[in-house]
């Protein structure tokens, strides 16, 4: 990684970072987390009250960073408290010890509404039948599996309406469109990449249709995976800063400015492949 002197940087402030837990591997929470971080930093006030709704672990996280803010405590321990509390629902998941943690298991969690975000639908092209497929979403984090050229919102929108011509509507015998629609537009919206979506990517910006506005969604940071280990790009400001707890630890690295990266070049980070990609309101 290049080092930037302050002079380039005309005294910009980066985010701050997790330092990288050696005894408990720690790397998918520094970089979910560091991501997170960056977004509560820009309104405190607003961001507690966004996570509280979510459900308790992520008020817990916003309490803790809240706390931090006021120097009654560390990333770590806030860290560390988010990781025992998802230890106790799922120890198979969440383990301790130097055995590693799927970062897209850790946001499901930890993004997770106590409320149905999402529902999905079978729709007839034809006759416009409709069924409930009573798969609703409850997480903000939706799955990627595209294995062709495309970016981050071509795949959201391909996951809200696809189309199943093999499928045949037990009506008319018409092809059939998956449809998924947001009861509730989250604040925060992560795309999880599968193994086979290595050519996927990534926009820097994603829009809906909420009634007769526009939401438009901001790239907020990557997390990136290879080597057994999980690093990130955090997007604050305009700018690209890279986070690895292991390396950079407390602070992180200045790259460039989001608008000089390509949707390719964010797709990868020093040989890494993207895990998740994170956007927010």
């Amino acid at each position: 990684m290049i080092k930037i002197s302050e002079d380039i940087l005309g005294g910009l402030e980066g985010p701050e970072g997790f330092i990288w837990d050696s005894e408990n591997y720690s790397c998918a929470y520094d970089s979910l987390l560091t991501i997170l971080l960056s977004i509560w930093s820009k309104d405190p006030v607003k961001w507690k009250r966004d996570f509280k709704d979510m459900n308790k672990i992520m008020n817990v996280l916003a309490t803790g960073f809240h706390h931090v803010k006021s120097n009654q405590g560390t990333l770590e321990s806030t860290r560390n408290k988010i990781k025992h509390l998802l230890h106790q629902r799922m120890p198979g998941l969440f383990p301790y010890g130097q055995v590693g943690t799927a970062v897209n298991e850790l946001a499901k969690q930890l993004l997770r509404s106590d409320n149905i975000i999402a529902s999905a639908w079978q729709q007839c092209v034809g006759c416009e039948d409709e069924s409930n497929l009573h798969n609703d979403l409850q997480t903000c984090v939706i799955q990627c599996d595209y294995d062709h050229d495309c970016t981050t919102s071509a795949c959201l929108q391909k996951r809200f309406r696809e189309r199943h011509p093999r499928r045949k509507c037990t009506q008319c015998d018409g092809e059939i469109d998956n449809i998924m629609c947001f009861d509730v537009i989250p604040k925060i919206l992560v795309l999880a990449m599968s193994d086979i979506s290595t050519s996927v990517r990534v926009s820097k910006k994603i829009s809906f249709r909420d009634g007769g506005s526009g939401v438009v969604f901001g790239l907020k940071g990557i997390v990136y995976f290879g080597d057994f280990h999980y690093t990130a790009r955090v997007c604050t400001g305009g700018s690209v800063w890279f986070h690895d707890g292991m390396a950079t630890g407390r602070g992180c690295t200045y790259e460039k400015k989001l608008s000089e990266f390509t949707d390719a070049e964010l797709s990868t980070c020093n040989g890494k492949t993207m895990s998740l990609v994170i956007y927010a309101q």
